[in-house]
């Protein structure tokens, strides 16, 4: 479907013969219609001596951690001039129904439905040791220049750690909840922005979900009061473009994963339920290859599927996809306070 970006678009980006004309972070807006299951296009771009994977996820919307485990052999940090960087941009949207806010975090992704058309953002979630929940919900207030009332279980840890910080923390740059944030019904759980864009795209929250500062002042501007809102964990995500069936695999939580043959048993589940009354093949041993090797990247899975070679951590990249694939518990800031939430 084509992106709907003349509303939110900050600086234009094309690609010429393959080279890359300026862009910064902006929501992808595209067409949502009854029936759409994949939206969007993946490229393959040439880096600048400049880039690193937080610039590039930054500059094509995509999540830090998926940008990392779609280019396993390439160096997050540095990864020179003239590399040929893999930009997974084309989504299968949610298996489940497409309305008001839903956020994934296996993906690191939070959709926005209204309309006939879906807003997506890259987000930081909830650090393995402090997952973002599961539940459905709604956006019960919002607020500009939020104070941050430090909840008891974070300013205890703070203590313990030899870090105390307030009990309040006024709104500013030390503030962690950025300068909008969405309330939600029923949990402490809130939608914000970050004083640490390098979070972003990541497992680093304590269960809240970040946003980049200019996406979430584009959401905020988006979303009224009353929005459901869905926190899913849906790592498998299949759906139809066309005539083709596609699956995207992220990366199961490490702590809600039931193992190869329960991933199995849910990606065939979900296939059958996308294939019911449709005459198609399917390529049983690429979804295998994805379910095991999981890369983010909407892969098609029937009748003609090619032969797929999976992402794998035997090449340059190895440490850095173990370091970061759901296990990393570091953090990683532009300015302000480590303080997260």
């Amino acid at each position: 479907m084509r992106s709907l970006k003349a509303n939110f678009l900050l600086v234009a980006s094309i690609c010429l013969s393959g080279a890359l004309v300026s862009q910064v972070s902006q929501a992808e807006i595209f067409t949502a219609n009854q029936g759409t299951d994949v939206v969007g296009q993946n490229l393959t771009i040439n880096t600048t001596y400049a880039d690193s994977f937080h610039s590039l996820a930054d500059r094509y919307n995509i999540p830090y951690d998926v940008l990392v485990r779609a280019n396993p052999r390439i160096s997050p940090t540095l990864p020179g001039d003239g590399t040929k960087v893999f930009i997974p941009g084309q989504v299968v949207l949610p298996n489940v129904s497409h309305k008001g806010i839903i956020v994934n975090p296996p993906e690191r992704r939070i959709y926005y439905f209204y309309g006939n058309n879906v807003a997506i953002f890259p987000i930081a979630v909830g650090a393995p040791e402090s997952p973002t929940p599961t539940l459905q919900t709604r956006v019960t207030s919002k607020a500009i220049n939020p104070t941050w009332n430090v909840p008891d279980e974070i300013y205890e840890e703070h203590i313990q750690k030899n870090d105390p910080i307030p009990r309040v923390v006024p709104p500013g740059p030390e503030n962690p909840l950025g300068d909008r944030a969405f309330k939600l019904a029923g949990t402490l759980t809130m939608i914000h922005g970050t004083n640490g864009p390098t979070s972003i795209g990541k497992r680093l929250s304590h269960g809240c979900i970040r946003l980049y500062p200019q996406d979430i002042r584009t959401l905020y501007s988006m979303v009224p009061v009353g929005t459901t809102v869905n926190l899913v964990n849906e790592p498998f995500k299949v759906g139809w473009l066309g005539g083709q069936l596609y699956l995207q695999a992220s990366a199961p939580l490490q702590e809600a994963n039931p193992g190869l043959q329960a991933n199995m048993s849910k990606v065939r589940n979900l296939i059958a339920q996308e294939t019911r009354g449709r005459d198609t093949n399917i390529n049983w041993g690429l979804v295998q290859q994805l379910v095991q090797n999981p890369n983010d990247t909407a892969t098609v899975i029937n009748n003609s599927a090619s032969d797929y070679v999976p992402t794998t951590t035997n090449g340059y990249n190895s440490k850095y996809n173990n370091k970061y694939n759901n296990n990393y518990n570091g953090r990683s800031y532009r300015h302000g306070s480590p303080v997260t939430y």
